[in-house]
């Protein structure tokens, strides 16, 4: 699990190392736990869009 804290509107995608998009949620204003536990070990991009823009980050599930 790892926590997102946003401060407003967003939806949420976690892509695999092929581009395939795993997990997909939109979440509001808060504090949310993500539960990655059904993931595969290995390196994921989280994509993040909320109305101040897109942000990517990497993720790495060991």
């Amino acid at each position: 699990m790892f926590t997102l804290k946003n401060d407003s509107p967003v939806t949420m995608s976690i892509f695999d190392a092929s581009a395939r998009l795993v997990k997909s949620e939109k979440l509001e204003a808060a504090s949310h736990q993500i539960d990655i536990s059904n993931l595969a070990s290995g390196v994921y991009q989280i994509h993040l869009v909320k109305e101040s823009g897109s942000f990517n980050y990497k993720l790495i599930v060991k």
